[in-house]
């Protein structure tokens, strides 16, 4: 078992420094500071991922440290996803992979199998070979043409696939936050479902006790003021009704012609004249019972039989007179 200690200058002796540190020595360093996962930056948490309207999607700028080895990205990056089955469903995965005998860490779009109910990838953790944090789950489903946010898993909070740097000397689990949430998630979920699909069973029995209440209250009342009406009324009603049969009984349009007849002869007199009035030569005329004049030389005193002729009160003739007197011959009238 060796002891290992690190930085000081090197002596050279022959060419070679005595105290030189590799790229191995300097990582283990770095991960005393570091856990291993994706930086939870100013901006957020690294490597966001956003969706187009097609079979893309866009990963942000970030910082990650894995498998002794520091990234940094510092401009989006764009994967273009392999079109999807007609009937069969793929998950695809977006991965920081480190592979080490190429020396290279960088972002990778590891596609899926295709399956009636797919899985992801598997996460590839190789002692000294290829090393991945995967980042996301993308479902691909059967005929889809672009990606959307609900196909999407974000797994960088999940500590056995991904997490999240912490500093100094221990590090934050976050897969038990990740499950805890998920599940949350998942309770909030049936217990609300529960909750709103209670709520509106009970929602619907109060409006069908409130409209059964409404029905047997307004529809008795009803009932009750018909009867009541029908009741009161029936007998004029029928006494009219009848009245109205006998004049259109035979030939109706007849007897309507005569009934209307009648009344124009009670109303209007041989004279001419209509309810006791008149315009002769341009001058509105009454009949005084024994002969005609003019409004204006109607003597005062007549007898209430008059007026009822004229269809109208004293008071309302003294105001006719009046205003007949105030317009004058400006009155224009058609002649019946």
């Amino acid at each position: 078992m060796a002891e290992h200690y690190m930085p000081f200058n090197s002596v050279i002796t022959d060419g070679i420094p005595d105290r030189a540190i590799d790229a191995d020595k300097f990582g283990i360093y770095i991960s005393s500071f570091f856990s291993e996962g994706v930086f939870n930056l100013k901006s957020g948490l690294s490597f966001n991922l956003s969706t187009r309207d097609d079979m893309s999607v866009v990963i942000g700028t970030g910082k990650a440290h894995l498998k002794e080895k520091f990234y940094y990205s510092d401009s989006p990056l764009k994967f273009i996803l392999a079109p999807a089955d007609g009937v069969l469903n793929r998950i695809d995965t977006i991965v920081l992979r480190m592979d080490k005998d190429n020396r290279t860490v960088g972002l990778k779009q590891v596609k899926g199998t295709f399956a009636v109910n797919p899985t992801a990838p598997d996460v590839i953790r190789q002692e000294n070979g290829i090393y991945d944090l995967q980042l996301y789950r993308i479902r691909v489903n059967a005929g889809a043409i672009k990606i959307e946010q609900k196909d999407i898993t974000d797994t960088r909070l999940n500590n056995s696939v991904c997490g999240v740097v912490a500093m100094a000397v221990d590090h934050i689990d976050t897969t038990t936050l990740y499950n805890q949430i998920q599940a949350d998630l998942m309770h909030f979920k049936k217990d609300t479902q529960t909750d709103y699909d209670t709520w509106t069973e009970e929602k619907k029995q109060i409006w069908l006790t409130w409209l059964s209440s409404f029905k047997e209250a307004y529809i008795d009342a009803f009932e009750e003021w018909y009867r009541k009406f029908k009741a009161e009324n029936e007998t004029d009603f029928n006494e009219w009704f009848a009245g109205a049969k006998y004049i259109l009984d035979g030939n109706q349009a007849g007897n309507l012609y005569n009934f209307v007849d009648v009344h124009k002869k009670e109303r209007i007199n041989a004279n001419g004249g209509v309810h006791g009035l008149r315009l002769k030569d341009n001058k509105l005329q009454v009949n005084t019972g024994t002969g005609w004049a003019s409004l204006m030389e109607v003597p005062t005193g007549m007898d209430a039989d008059y007026f009822s002729r004229l269809c109208m009160t004293a008071a309302q003739f003294n105001a006719l007179q009046w205003t007949v007197n105030a317009f004058n011959n400006n009155i224009m009238t058609e002649e019946i």
